[in-house]
């Protein structure tokens, strides 16, 4: 199973959140609407207030030395007030976001440890086998089990819903049950005991 992708730490704020919550989560419908989305993005210009503050400064200093008459008025002072308030505001959420990436980036890394540590020991067992789930993402009885198994495993809910493509609310409802049962516990179910999965025939009429 391929392992999560994710960029470098200097590419994160243009990263598309779509795709860190489709890599994440394997949610399909994110997933499949990546394919309708344009190329291009309206991101946020992170050099947009240094390139105002040159400005600004660069115009005073020319009205200052080329002894320019204006009117006297008190909006600088407010609009500086205001500046500083948002400049300060800004490099708090700069360090925010620099703190949650690095957090992030720490939990996708242990993330793909866990994909890349799944012994798949046979066809029967491959969590992306097309009898593992109905056409609705319903997991059948076989896909239960696989489900079990990679559990059993010790991986977490995370690295189940990557594997098998569930939501990862659906991969810890999963998790919850086979604690039910016993957990590492229980006693593996014999694939050759379980129902097989019915394909029907679409008419394209």
């Amino acid at each position: 199973m391929e392992p999560l992708r994710y960029p470098s730490v200097n590419s994160c704020p243009r990263v598309r959140t779509a795709e860190l919550v489709a890599d994440i989560t394997m949610e399909r419908s994110v997933r499949r609407s990546l394919a309708f989305m344009p190329e291009s993005f309206a991101r946020y210009d992170y050099e947009a207030v240094e390139r105002l503050q040159y400005f600004l400064k660069l115009l005073d200093e020319r009205q200052r030395m080329y002894h320019y008459i204006g009117t006297v008025s008190f909006d600088g002072l407010q609009f500086r007030s205001a500046e500083q308030v948002f400049l300060k505001e800004i490099d708090a959420l700069r360090r925010k976001i620099a703190k949650q990436w690095e957090v992030r980036r720490h939990q996708i890394g242990v993330l793909n440890e866990e994909i890349r540590s799944v012994v798949i020991e046979s066809e029967q067992t491959d969590p992306r086998h097309p009898a593992n789930q109905y056409d609705d993402g319903r997991l059948t009885r076989r896909g239960q089990e696989v489900c079990y198994r990679l559990f059993d495993q010790g991986l977490s809910p995370e690295a189940v819903a990557h594997l098998m493509g569930l939501k990862l609310a659906s991969a810890r409802i999963r998790q919850r049950r086979w604690l039910d049962i016993g957990g590492k516990k229980r006693q593996p179910v014999d694939f050759s005991k379980l129902p097989e999965r019915k394909y029907y025939r679409r008419d394209d009429d």
